[in-house]
């Protein structure tokens, strides 16, 4: 404890605390490479203390990280700590864990569940004492599948360092840069999503040209600089789960370092990763997504002070709102306080002053359930993955091979479809089924868009022969069918019904094997025409499917042949 008092002295009296504070998260909301450059000034030595440092050439840490002595992924290593510390912390506060709390530990979480079922299994006759048990084991294995992945602990048994698990990876990053520069388009229905939330004309007239600004300069104002933060300091993670490409984060290359392996796998991996980012820039994507997170941002703030200032006098549904941002009566109570006396509007744009709240007492309390609030509103304006939307098979190398691209069908049924269902049900909410009107007409223009950049005519979707199809296809695309949708194409291909035009090139066997096996399909196509010595416009067609930006190549070529 001694030297770490120590050390922390002595960091303050070589750079200001808030200095250091500051370039972290700058750095942090930087969009380049992770700030692992930084990390040896965060917490400086003294030259007082007593430090033993082994100095390893090159060969020695090879030898070392070959038998286990020495890591050196620095960005997994501060990644899963940060998991593991963050989790748990977490946990504890959440499940009231801890000494003279409600449970002593997480197994004293685990017992209550179990006992819960003991009661009611007590309660129940024979018959329906054998599928309570069932549901009582599956409650606690869900439970220990949260636990291991707010902790970063899912799916240990994979060897990260093997072939197989490698090699499933490249397999997505490559499918990521097949089609990932054309994820602009297909990401317009998100805009449902926000109207599920704020309506959609008054929210961008108000906040739409702030939101510009705040991404092209830091903004001084705290409200701005923590939604910027958000965005920015989150965007390459949240970006990789959603296109189920986490692996451009990871350390690069497998085996131990100077090894063959290492070195061939290494370049793979640097090579990959980089182009991943061109496409991923040059598809807009992240601009887009930024775009309306940011706007979601700022709108949640002004919502968030009207309702606080007049909690007493909501409705049902506007309380039940609320306390979808983790905004019950308490916290309520707390943001009035401190809204009516540090919150300023000037110009029209709000500002919470958090950092005057940290100077009062419960202030850091209230700061926290309004970053929260925010945080959360910003992650639903488009379909981020949580930790709970996914199944288990997913947290395995196999379950992200074969559902790949698979991850926005759960979470879109998770944070859209369910929430949709139940307001329209329990409030006959018709902000909801106002974006279903405007998931439908996104949708619509979607499918007008892939059909010229696919070189069909899109009047043709009007004649009465396609009534089926359109139809078909405007449900898939609006992704209202969830992760059914490329088992729903394989059984149309199977029945000889028209299917949607967004698996034309799979056959069946290959929409019920997922995106991998169409690219091995792809592959396949295009070795056979190379070895068969086909050429000319089919031999180009199928090597374009595999290429990066083939999107922007298709709608260039529409173009010209337009002309």
């Amino acid at each position: 404890m001694r030297r770490a008092e120590r050390s922390l002295n002595a960091a303050r009296l070589k750079t200001p605390l808030e200095e250091t504070v500051q370039d972290i998260k700058r750095a942090l909301m930087d969009r380049s490479e992770l700030p692992t450059a930084i990390m040896d000034r965060v917490v400086p030595e003294s030259g007082r203390m007593k430090v033993r440092r082994l100095i390893l050439n090159k060969e020695q840490e090879r030898l070392a990280a070959e038998r286990g002595y020495l890591r050196t992924d620095l960005p997994n290593i501060l990644h899963s700590q940060y998991d593991q510390l963050s989790g748990h912390i977490s946990l504890r506060e959440a499940l009231d864990i801890g000494d003279g709390k409600r449970f002593g530990s997480w197994d004293d979480v685990e017992a209550a569940v179990s006992r819960e079922y003991d009661d009611l299994v007590a309660q129940t006759d024979q018959a329906s004492r054998s599928k309570l048990n069932a549901e009582r084991e599956k409650a606690i294995a869900d439970l220990r599948l949260l636990k291991g992945r707010l902790i970063g602990l899912e799916n240990l048994g994979t060897d990260r360092d093997g072939w197989l698990a490698w090699g499933s990876q490249k397999m997505r990053q490559a499918n990521f840069i097949r089609y990932g520069s054309g994820f602009l388009l297909t990401s317009l229905t998100d805009v449902a999503t926000l109207a599920l939330r704020e309506r959609l004309l008054p929210m961008f007239f108000r906040h739409s040209g702030e939101a510009v600004r705040i991404m092209r300069e830091m903004d001084r104002e705290d409200l701005r600089v923590f939604v910027n933060a958000v965005e920015f300091g989150s965007h390459g993670v949240a970006l990789a789960r959603r296109l189920g490409a986490e692996d451009t984060l990871n350390q690069a290359g497998i085996g131990v370092r100077g090894t063959l392996k290492h070195t061939i796998t290494s370049k793979v991996d640097v090579a990959a990763s980089k182009l991943s980012d061109v496409v991923s820039t040059v598809s807009g994507l992240p601009y887009w997504n930024s775009f309306l997170k940011i706007t979601a941002g700022l709108a949640i703030s002004h919502r968030l002070r009207s309702f606080v200032l007049r909690y007493d006098t909501l409705t049902e549904f506007q309380r039940a709102d609320l306390a979808s941002l983790g905004i019950g009566k308490a916290e309520a109570g707390r943001l009035k306080e401190f809204i009516k006396r540090y919150g300023v509007e000037k110009d029209g744009r709000f500002d919470p002053n958090l950092d005057e709240w940290l100077k009062e007492p419960g202030g850091e309390l209230a700061a926290r359930d309004f970053r929260i609030a925010v945080q959360r509103e910003m992650t639903r304006a488009i379909n981020t993955p949580g930790i709970g939307d996914t199944p288990a098979i997913m947290d395995s190398w196999f379950g992200k091979l074969a559902l790949q691209f698979q991850t926005f069908a759960f979470t879109f049924l998770n944070r859209y479809v369910t929430p949709t269902a139940q307001r329209v049900a329990d409030y006959r909410d018709m902000r909801a089924v106002a974006s279903l009107g405007i998931l439908t007409f996104s949708t619509f223009m979607v499918m007008l868009g892939k059909d010229i950049i696919n070189g069909r005519d899109p009047e043709e979707r009007l004649k009465e022969e396609n009534a089926f199809n359109t139809a078909h296809e405007l449900v898939d695309r609006s992704g209202l069918l969830g992760w059914m949708s490329p088992y729903v194409d394989g059984a149309l291909k199977l029945s000889g019904l028209t299917s949607s035009t967004r698996f034309a090139r799979n056959s069946w066997m290959e929409s019920l094997g997922g995106i991998n096996l169409a690219l091995l399909g792809d592959v396949q196509r295009l070795g056979s025409s190379l070895v068969q010595g086909e050429g000319g416009e089919q031999l180009l067609k199928k090597a374009l499917v595999l290429s990066p930006f083939s999107t922007h190549i298709r709608l260039f070529h529409e173009l010209i042949d337009g002309d």
